[in-house]
């Protein structure tokens, strides 16, 4: 009985995830070129946080350059422990 439960769970929660799986696929306008596909979506400005670095920010999935990389800033090591 309790294997049953677990199994009819664990079935809920893939479908759901299918579920909203697809919904965020249909939202994405695509565009098929020949070379590539494009899908746009809608963002929120908001989501960047005060700094315009926040994880839910636009690009934060492919990383955020570190501070150290901006013109003037000391790459060098000054102290080390």
């Amino acid at each position: 009985a309790r294997r049953n439960e677990l199994e009819q769970q664990e079935a809920a929660v893939l479908n759901m995830r299918r579920e909203q799986k697809a919904a965020q696929g249909a939202a994405a306008k695509k565009v098929d070129t020949p070379r590539w596909q494009f899908r746009f979506e809608n963002i929120k400005a908001e989501s960047a946080g005060r700094d315009g670095r926040a994880k839910g920010g636009v690009g934060a999935r492919y990383g955020i350059p570190p501070q150290d990389r901006k013109k003037g800033q000391i790459k060098i090591p000054t102290k080390v422990e």
